[in-house]
């Protein structure tokens, strides 16, 4: 056989011609199909992040959050990739809406305060009164036959047009007291006495026949730098070293039994509680160059008293800072500290608490009250309130 007859180039066959066009549309075919599914999965991460991102930044509590995730997963890809792209927040009103009105899972309660919630940018940030109830808002009906929620439809005065999905009230009942629940983002609960006058198909004629009652506020927080002085939690007993003749006054105990023995119950009763102050060494390098120790001794024998300064206040806690980090086992010296600061409208505020260091931010650590007396407690709260707080978001 001659070498030109080898280097023949084989000619190809139809056969040939249809496997090649088959396996590029194969290949086709799995580009735009991996295009696809790559896109989906871009989307539904954008999607999980923006939901996420949209119930922390509202302030929703934990039960809260639970219901709204559960909503946002119940619209469509269609519905869901709209309010990803437009920020369509009327459209998610409307059907959140409809989700908590056929959902009869969720206390009328929350309902009315994630509905409310929701909508921050319609609600006014005067006081709350009875003629600030909008058209359009979802309450709670409140009666002896049980809790529903309704949509307010008309307001006239004392009176108000509600609107059921569908009554629990009889047919025909009319002519007995009831009350209403609704919410303010910063002013919290209130309720409302009144009579329903009577029902007409899915229509309730609710007439106001009291004052607004606060059924409990929000917590709120307040941005703002002020000193607060923190110390060990129970205080340990100062001791001086007993003299031969104090010895023989007490021959049958001890001096410093006699002196440790409250302290040593409190150890016995509540084991986690340490008195000893961890070693304080080079500590004065770590606080903040405003503040400083009150106590320079650093045995294991003596209170000690800082001064730091507070970044953020709430009626349930106080965020400090410190100008550089302070290793966190320091504050497991004492289990609970002391803390004294004062509000802005001047009154001291005398609490003890639970400090915990910042997941971010080795420098913050949050201090939450957990004794405190309710008039102090209030007191902190007003002078939040008057001053423009916030929601509290302390972390």
């Amino acid at each position: 056989m001659l070498l030109a007859d080898i280097l023949v180039m084989p000619k190809p066959s139809e056969s040939d011609f249809f496997w090649f066009l088959f396996f590029t549309c194969i290949m086709v075919v799995s580009y735009f199909l991996i295009n696809a599914l790559f896109k989906k999965q871009k989307y539904s991460t954008k999607r999980d992040v923006f939901s996420y991102a949209f119930i922390i930044g509202r302030g929703f509590t934990k039960e809260e959050s639970s219901h709204l995730q559960k909503f946002i997963e119940s619209l469509s890809d269609e519905e869901r990739n709209i309010l990803l792209e437009t920020k369509n927040w009327k459209l998610l009103r409307k059907q959140l809406n409809s989700y908590l009105m056929n959902h009869n899972s969720i206390k009328p309660d929350v309902a009315v305060q994630i509905f409310d919630k929701l909508m921050l940018d319609k609600v006014p940030k005067e006081p709350f009164t009875i003629h600030s109830i909008q058209v359009g808002e979802i309450v709670a009906l409140i009666t002896e036959h049980g809790e529903q929620l309704v949509r307010v439809m008309k307001t006239a005065d004392e009176d108000l047009l509600l609107s059921a999905q569908k009554l629990s009230i009889p047919e025909k009942a009319k002519n007995f007291q009831g009350k209403i629940y609704l919410f303010r983002n910063n002013e919290g609960g209130f309720y409302i006495p009144g009579e329903i006058l009577g029902t007409f198909d899915r229509a309730i004629l609710f007439h106001i026949i009291g004052a607004p009652i606060s059924a409990g506020y929000s917590h709120l927080m307040l941005s703002t730098k002020f000193q607060l002085e923190l110390s060990n939690w129970p205080k340990i007993l100062e001791q001086e070293e007993p003299s031969f003749d104090k010895m023989i006054e007490h021959d049958h105990t001890s001096i410093h039994e006699e002196m440790d023995s409250i302290e040593f119950e409190i150890k016995k009763r509540f084991d986690k509680i340490k008195s000893i102050p961890p070693n304080l060494d080079g500590l004065k390098k770590e606080i903040d160059s405003k503040g400083k120790a009150t106590s320079n001794k650093t045995n294991k024998k003596t209170n000690v008293s800082y001064i730091f300064i507070g970044t953020k206040l709430s009626d349930r806690g106080v965020i400090f800072e410190t100008k550089d980090d302070i290793n966190p086992n320091f504050w497991r010296a004492s289990e609970l500290w002391e803390i004294r600061f004062q509000i802005p409208n001047g009154i001291e505020v005398k609490s003890i608490g639970k400090i915990m260091p910042s997941n971010t931010n080795r420098s913050k650590f949050l201090l939450k009250f957990i004794e405190m007396s309710e008039e102090q407690r209030t007191a902190i709260y007003e002078d939040i309130k008057r001053l423009g707080g916030s929601r509290e978001l302390l972390n």
